[in-house]
């Protein structure tokens, strides 16, 4: 039944870009290019938009190339513009936008796509659990951060999160901040 929920959220997310892509697009995209860039940074961005790319989706009569992008580098990609379309972080497309970045929000997304991973059986896991341990994540500073640690505040209270510590703590929750999903996967 998941796999079902999941294929069916994938297709509903790349019907949306299919139709909203071209309002998503660069403002200064080249009028006559028959193919429009579409930087997607590596990762669960470029996981959402695969069914759109494999099937050879077209938006208003241009061929989509799709550009996986190291995470860290998708800033890069659409200040200067060598993306007719991207996908980034929302305030990573804020802080663009108010820096000059010519392009228009056309959705944001992020529900469901934050997990919590570990070597134990998920059955019955509970996130206090977590309590003395050590959890790699992505994110510092960002989205990943403020809504982790926003649910261990509001289950725990304030004072049960330690950031950057090479060993556990007794009685909280240490948070190592890593630079992307494959380092966390390493960790």
């Amino acid at each position: 039944m998941k796999k079902r929920f999941l294929v069916f959220m994938v297709a509903i997310l790349a019907l949306s870009l299919m139709v909203f892509a071209l309002s998503a697009c660069n403002d200064d995209t080249k009028g006559d290019a028959e193919v429009l860039r579409f930087a997607v940074p590596d990762g669960t961005p470029a996981l959402s938009v695969a069914g759109l790319i494999a099937s050879g989706a077209t938006v208003g009569g241009k061929k989509i190339e799709l550009e996986i992008i190291n995470p860290s580098l998708i800033g890069g990609e659409v200040l200067s513009e060598k993306a007719d379309i991207a996908i980034l972080p929302t305030n990573a497309a804020a802080q663009l936008y108010n820096r000059g970045a010519k392009y228009k929000l056309v959705t944001s997304n992020v529900f469901g796509v934050l997990y919590l991973i570990g070597k134990e059986n998920p059955e019955g896991f509970t996130l206090d659990k977590l309590i003395g341990k050590r959890v790699s994540s992505i994110g510092q500073s960002n989205t990943p951060q403020f809504v982790f640690e926003k649910i261990l505040k509001e289950t725990f209270g304030g004072d049960i999160i330690v950031n950057n510590s090479q060993s556990a703590v007794e009685g909280k929750i240490v948070i190592n901040y890593v630079a992307d999903g494959a380092s966390a996967i390493a960790a």
